[in-house]
């Protein structure tokens, strides 16, 4: 959506829905991401939805094993 992967990740406090760069991402793929910022009662008019809580984050791709790479992505203004 317009620039963001949304992606609804399991987490030792729960389920979050967390926002970030674009990546390819499959059912089931463990993931790495910068801790960001949550936005509360967080309205997407691209999706027509609205979420409880939504974090925003900086980084954000499938884990390969060797952490998170700190530089901003491919084609980041």
């Amino acid at each position: 959506v317009a620039g963001y992967t949304y992606v609804q990740v399991k987490t030792p406090a729960g389920l979050e829905w967390v926002a970030g760069n674009k990546f390819k991402v499959t059912k089931g793929d463990r993931v790495v991401m910068s801790s960001g910022m949550v936005m509360r009662n967080f309205e997407s008019p691209t999706l027509n939805r609205k979420f409880a809580a939504l974090r925003f984050v900086d980084a954000i791709r499938v884990d390969d094993g060797k952490g998170l790479d700190p530089r901003l992505p491919p084609g980041h203004p």
